[in-house]
C-alpha cells in the first residue's frame, strides 16, 4: 500500500497558537516527584531529549514548507513552529537547573546530537517528516495520558512542575495532526510512516532509557531495587503509562488513521481552568503619557 491520504479537520475551539509563559523551578527539590527517584528522572529525560527534537521537529517542515499549498495548513505549520521553539526555550531552562544539580546534561546533548546529525544526512526530507509524525503521536498520546489521569502522572508533583508539563501537554495536544497532514499534503507513503514509527519506537525507546539511567547511576541508586520496583509500577504496572497509552500507539499503524480521529479537544481548556494565568509571562506595561 502507498500513499493513504487521511484528512479529518481540526476541532473548533482548538487553536495552534503559542502561549508566552514563565516557570520558576529554580526552588525543585533534587526529587520533585513525592521524593521518588525513577519517576522525576522519567520527567526529566524526557525534558533532556526535548530542545533538539524540537529543533528537528521544526527544520523537517520547514524543508518541505515550498511544497505546501494549503493556506490554513500554512498557518498552522506557523504556530506549530512558534509553539516547538517555545518549548524548546522552557526545557533548555529546566535542563539547565538539572546541570546545576550535578548532571551531565552536555554529554547527554552532544550524544543526542550525533543521532540528529546522523538522521539528518541519511533521510530523504520526507523520511525525516515521518520520523518527526512518529514523536509527535508519542507526544499526542503521552499528553492525552497525563490530561486524563493527571494525578496519576504528577499528582506528587509542585504546582510549578505541573503546570510546566500540563502546558506542554496541551500545545502537543493541539498541534497533533500538522505535521501528519503535511506528510500527507506532500505525498507522504503510508508504508513509510509506519517503518519510521517503528525505528522511532526503537531509538525513543533506548534514548529515554540512556538518559534516565544516566540520572540514576549519577544519584548512585541505578542498581537498587526499590528504584526498578517503582519504575516497573509506574510504567508497566497495573494501571502503568505504558498500558494506559499503548493502544493509542498501536492505532497509528492503520491505514486509515488520523491523529484527530481521537478527539480529546475538551481537555485543551483544562490548563487555562486549573492553573488560569498564574503561568503566562506578564506583559511590560505601556508608558502612560501626559
Amino acid at each position: 500500500m502507498n500513499h493513504v491520504k487521511n484528512q479529518v479537520e481540526r476541532p473548533a475551539g482548538v487553536d495552534v497558537k503559542p502561549r508566552h509563559v514563565q516557570f520558576d523551578l529554580n526552588d525543585i527539590d533534587r526529587y520533585w516527584h513525592g521524593g521518588d527517584p525513577f519517576i522525576t528522572h522519567f520527567f526529566n529525560g524526557l525534558s533532556t531529549l526535548f530542545p533538539q527534537g524540537e529543533r528537528f521537529f521544526i527544520d523537517s517542515v520547514r524543508a518541505v514548507m515550498d511544497q505546501i499549498d494549503n493556506p490554513k495548513l500554512q498557518e498552522e505549520v506557523k504556530g506549530f513552529i512558534a509553539q516547538e521553539a517555545i518549548h524548546g526555550n522552557e526545557h533548555d531552562k529546566y535542563n539547565q537547573l538539572l546541570k546545576g544539580q550535578g548532571y551531565d546534561i552536555d554529554m547527554l546533548a552532544r550524544h543526542q546530537d550525533w543521532w540528529t546529525r546522523l538522521g539528518n544526512k541519511t533521510m530523504t526530507k520526507k523520511q525525516q517528516l515521518a520520523t518527526t509524525c512518529a514523536v509527535e503521536h508519542f507526544t499526542a498520546i503521552l499528553a492525552n495520558g497525563m490530561m486524563e489521569e493527571p494525578d496519576r502522572w504528577l499528582g506528587n508533583a509542585p504546582k510549578n512542575m505541573q503546570a510546566l508539563w500540563h502546558w506542554h501537554a496541551i500545545e502537543e495536544t493541539e498541534h497533533k495532526a500538522v505535521c501528519f497532514d503535511v506528510y500527507n499534503e506532500i505525498g507522504g507513503w503510508y508504508i513509510t510512516r509506519n517503518l519510521m514509527m517503528i525505528q522511532t519506537t526503537i531509538h525513543f525507546s533506548y534514548m529515554i532509557a540512556r538518559h534516565v539511567c544516566h540520572f540514576l547511576a549519577r544519584d548512585k541508586v541505578l542498581w537498587k531495587w526499590q528504584t526498578w520496583k517503582t519504575g516497573y509500577h509506574f510504567l508497566l504496572g497495573k494501571g502503568g503509562i505504558i498500558r494506559q497509552v499503548f493502544r493509542d500507539y498501536i492505532d497509528y499503524y492503520r491505514s486509515g488513521f488520523h491523529p484527530w480521529q481521537q478527539d480529546n479537544s475538551s481537555l485543551v481548556g483544562g490548563w487555562k481552568k486549573k492553573f488560569g494565568d498564574r503561568y503566562l509571562r506578564k506583559k511590560n506595561p505601556q508608558p502612560t503619557t501626559s
